[in-house]
């Protein structure tokens, strides 16, 4: 996808990434997109050469989308659960759009506001802005192969997870970024997960409760179960009941090869490196 976004600016980054995103999570872990146009390896070996998942049966790019049979064409056909299913999800009504009175009446759009807010490309009248079936039709082909052709799956998309050793290795990554985010400039008084829709999965809503509390993770006195929006406010860096906050946001590793500076944090205002490693904050 990111060749095919080089290759076309006229896709925003906004909209690439949720189609690609909801692609992934959604279809690709049951290989449900068009499971009947490929042929999947049921099982792979530790050190394989070859490549192990699906491959696809078709070539999206050789499908006659003027063929008789299915409204919009039969590129469109493989599309449309897709296209339904992702535009009531999160952000879904920024990036797809209904109208039944066009060829493709689910179609992508661009939403200026948040993609392109200094963008010729779009009329300064419209916030939002649906390509033409010309556009459509060129990123449905391409999702068409990415959906087509999943890779294996393994436990990392399953509750079994904590059983790889790799889990424990990505969530440092994952907090550690979080860390950025909170204490970055361009994010510290304006990022939460607020987006994250209460009801659709129990536990996952910024207003659901979880099933511990203050007291059980040693962040203070609390006895109710927590929200995820007051465990977020916990584990703030700025909470000094936090037992560690990372030491240097520009760096992952020891080697010069690991700088890792996402927001320019040595030029940005961001707090000065601890003086020594994994500093200990709060009472043990």
């Amino acid at each position: 996808m990111s060749t095919f976004s080089e290759a076309h600016p006229e896709y925003s980054a906004g909209l690439l990434s949720f189609v690609l995103e909801y692609m992934t999570f959604t279809f690709w872990p049951t290989n449900s997109f068009i499971p009947q146009a490929n042929v999947c390896q049921t099982s792979c070996s530790t050190g394989q050469k070859r490549f192990c998942g699906c491959t696809c049966m078709i070539d999206a790019f050789a499908i006659d989308d003027e063929q008789v049979g299915w409204v919009g064409g039969w590129v469109y056909a493989y599309m449309e659960d897709f296209m339904t299913s992702a535009s009531v999800k999160f952000q879904g009504d920024q990036y797809i759009s209904y109208d039944g009175d066009v060829r493709f009446p689910y179609g992508f759009m661009q939403a200026r506001t948040r993609d392109n807010p200094t963008s010729s490309l779009y009329p300064p009248s419209q916030d939002q802005n649906r390509l033409s079936d010309e556009e459509n039709l060129l990123l449905m082909r391409y999702l068409i192969k990415i959906g087509c052709e999943p890779g294996a799956v393994g436990s990392m998309m399953t509750l079994a997870s904590p059983l790889d050793p790799l889990f424990y290795m990505l969530h440092s990554m994952f907090e550690k970024a979080l860390h950025i985010l909170w204490l970055s400039p361009k994010y510290r008084d304006s990022f939460s997960m607020d987006w994250a829709e209460d009801g659709l999965c129990p536990g996952s809503g910024y207003t659901d409760e979880l099933p511990f509390t203050e007291y059980l993770l040693g962040l203070g006195e609390g006895t109710a179960f927590m929200t995820n929006e007051r465990l977020l406010e916990l584990l703030h860096p700025s909470n000094p009941a936090v037992p560690y906050i990372y030491e240097d946001f520009a760096r992952w590793g020891t080697s010069d090869l690991e700088q890792w500076d996402p927001y320019n944090t040595k030029n940005e205002g961001f707090p000065p490196p601890s003086e020594k490693k994994g500093e200990r904050r709060g009472s043990e």
